[in-house]
């Protein structure tokens, strides 16, 4: 296991909801269980698949985690869109056969939504994790979009560099968090925003959200 820079360089406009996202474990996971036919949009809570992704597996007063960072990146700028979509009752296409149909626009495929979109301009983002760098790099390779609304293009990457590198950023930086972190196993909490999060993946299990000390990484490396 080595120390490394994870660098995504982006082709079109990151969508994201918050400055953390999206975390490289949770990223990494997905990967290989989509390699293997086993990603779900709809996944089950109560079979969840722990993937055995190439990065260390750290111990912090007994609670586990992967040894990876948030991204850092540089906003060049940063605007927010809105993404809609509204049930035609005019359309023409539609055959309602001869009973008049009831069309439910609060929920399945004709749900209808008016939702803000966040979308940031960068070129790249960095993760600091502690891994094998060939089996890291094999993972990312076919990933050719990250964060929201992928199928509209997007956080479009062009290319993928991991290179090892002489320190261990993936927990601290200068003696500061690179990523969220529990603050129940923290000393030092000084300086620190804190929210609910979810720290370790899958982060939509409830018993992977706890209030968390977070780490302010939205900035030039340099």
């Amino acid at each position: 296991m080595k120390n490394l820079q994870i660098t995504a360089y982006l082709a079109t406009p990151l969508s994201v909801s918050d400055n953390w996202s999206p975390m490289l474990d949770g990223l990494l996971q997905w990967l290989w269980l989509d390699a293997r036919g086993l990603a779900s949009a709809n996944p089950d809570p109560n079979n969840v698949i722990q993937a055995p992704i190439p990065l260390r597996r750290d111990n912090l007063k007994g609670k586990e985690f992967w040894a990876c960072s948030a991204p850092f990146y540089q906003s060049l700028s940063e605007q927010k869109i809105r993404y809609r979509k509204r049930w035609d009752y005019q359309d023409r296409h539609c055959n309602w056969g001869k009973k008049k149909a009831a069309v439910n626009t609060s929920a399945g495929t004709t749900k209808s939504y008016d939702l803000p979109l966040r979308l940031i301009e960068t070129p790249r983002l960095d993760w600091f994790a502690v891994g094998d760098r060939d089996a890291v790099l094999d993972l990312l390779i076919p990933c050719q979009n990250i964060g929201k609304k992928r199928s509209q293009g997007k956080g479009q990457v062009y290319c993928w560099e991991v290179q090892e590198v002489e320190e261990d950023w993936s927990l601290y930086r200068n003696g500061r968090l690179t990523r969220p972190f529990p603050a129940e196993l923290l000393d030092d909490l000084s300086g620190y925003d804190f929210m609910l999060w979810g720290w370790n993946p899958p982060v939509w299990l409830p018993e992977n959200k706890t209030v968390c000390a977070m780490s302010r990484n939205v900035a030039c490396l340099t």
